[in-house]
């Protein structure tokens, strides 16, 4: 069950441990790129954005997914997959495995010292605005895809009704 705990809470525990750890970004910055105000234990407050920030990467790389590997009964991904050239697909590819670097280092760090969560929370912070320029860019050519009154693929549609 969620527990509710007010914004200032998370603000005064994130800016506590900003003032032991100064390189981490100021809670404005963190809370508009990853919505760390959402964070249910601020007593864990490094902990909880890490796993914030993980859950915003793996997002993103859930939607990648099913683009440049699609399956066939599913005309999601199908209509989807259908927005992109092969070349764009592989370079799709490779920002999804930076999402999973990220992800997968935000999993061992939480095997580690206090310090390697604020070190990731700095690194990762750092990188997103790169990886999201391109995920922005992915999303914009998707909606377009699914605007289109009609989706042109060479690949069998499979059963559609």
């Amino acid at each position: 069950m969620p527990r509710f705990i007010r914004a200032e809470e998370v603000k005064a525990a994130y800016n506590e441990a900003r003032k032991k750890y100064k390189k981490l970004p100021t809670f404005e910055n963190m809370n508009n790129e990853f919505e760390i105000i959402r964070t249910e234990y601020p007593e864990f407050i490094l902990r909880e954005c890490r796993r914030v920030v993980m859950h915003v990467l793996q997002s993103c790389a859930n939607n990648l997914q099913p683009i440049f590997n699609p399956h066939p009964q599913d005309p999601h991904s199908m209509v989807e997959a259908a927005a992109f050239s092969k070349d764009e697909k592989q370079n799709m590819f490779v920002l999804y495995k930076q999402f999973w670097y990220w992800i997968h280092t935000g999993l061992e760090v939480g095997t580690g010292a206090e310090k390697d969560e604020v070190d990731f929370l700095v690194n990762s912070y750092k990188a997103w605005p790169k990886l999201k320029k391109e995920y922005g860019k992915i999303l914009a050519k998707v909606t377009k895809e699914w605007k289109k009154k009609e989706t042109k693929s060479k690949e069998d549609k499979g059963y559609l009704g």
